[in-house]
């Protein structure tokens, strides 16, 4: 997997409508320690259990707004792209893509 560390614009296609986040992810040191937390317009969240799994990255995260959640994340980073699916308990799968920000020079 690559590097994950970086501000990524992220689309989660839910049965409520497309809901839009931006997840601030970042790996240090060695062993590898991974952080990071998901924006919304209408809250920030700590990502929890953020790991790496083979080629999947995995976090989960609660969020109380469109509606209260917890979700499940698997996604794999392929450069500056992230593909994925988020799940809700019994809900079904979301798919979930993203993109990382450039830095700008």
């Amino acid at each position: 997997m690559d590097d994950i560390t970086g501000t990524w614009d992220v689309s989660l296609a839910t049965p409520i409508g497309r809901q839009e986040i931006v997840v601030r992810l970042l790996e240090q040191g060695a062993p590898s320690e991974l952080t990071g937390n998901a924006a919304s317009a209408r809250e920030t969240v700590e990502l929890q259990n953020l790991r790496r799994d083979g080629e999947t990255l995995r976090w989960e995260q609660s969020v109380r707004h469109p509606i209260r959640l917890n979700l499940a994340f698997a996604v794999r980073i392929e450069g500056d792209r992230m593909v994925g699916e988020a799940k809700a308990g019994p809900l079904p799968s979301t798919s979930v893509s993203g993109s990382r920000r450039v830095l700008e020079a």
